[in-house]
């Protein structure tokens, strides 16, 4: 369910720009990934990086829930 959560936070946060997450200060590039993202492959990289990332996050939790109810 954590994972679950984490990816929708993250796939909301992309899809309502929200600017911490998809739009960080560049000087932080040192010690937050999505302003190292951000430095690499610009404003709309992050975005869709944070997209995929939430989207993955989704997806493998949603596997870990079936598997975890399959298995009993």
């Amino acid at each position: 369910m954590f994972a679950v959560g984490c990816g929708a936070v993250l796939l909301r946060g992309a899809i309502r720009r929200w600017e911490w997450l998809v739009d960080p200060a560049k000087e932080w590039w040192f010690c937050y990934s999505q302003s190292l993202i951000k430095v690499l492959i610009g404003s709309e990289g992050c975005r869709g990086y944070t997209m995929f990332l939430g989207a993955s996050f989704v997806a493998f939790g949603m596997y870990l829930i079936v598997y975890a109810a399959c298995s009993t």
